[in-house]
């Protein structure tokens, strides 16, 4: 499955929802903007999470943080 993000999801409390595997669509708006997505996996789930920016000719310095449902 594939989406696009909506916002606002600049913080835990208003996280796009979504499940592994997916796709998201995301779009920086405005510079230091944070997008955040709640996906649901299994314990055990391997997850790979990758940023596309470049090869579409984007200059984004992307942060990837995850963090379990307590914010650890």
């Amino acid at each position: 499955p594939e989406f696009m993000e909506a916002e606002p999801n600049n913080a835990a409390d208003k996280a796009n929802p979504g499940g592994a595997p997916v796709v998201i669509n995301g779009r920086m708006g405005e510079p230091k903007d944070v997008d955040v997505f709640r996906l649901k996996a299994a314990a055990d789930q391997k997850l790979v999470i990758e940023v596309r920016a470049r090869q579409f000719g984007s200059p984004l310095d992307a942060l990837l943080t995850l963090s379990d449902t307590n914010g650890a």
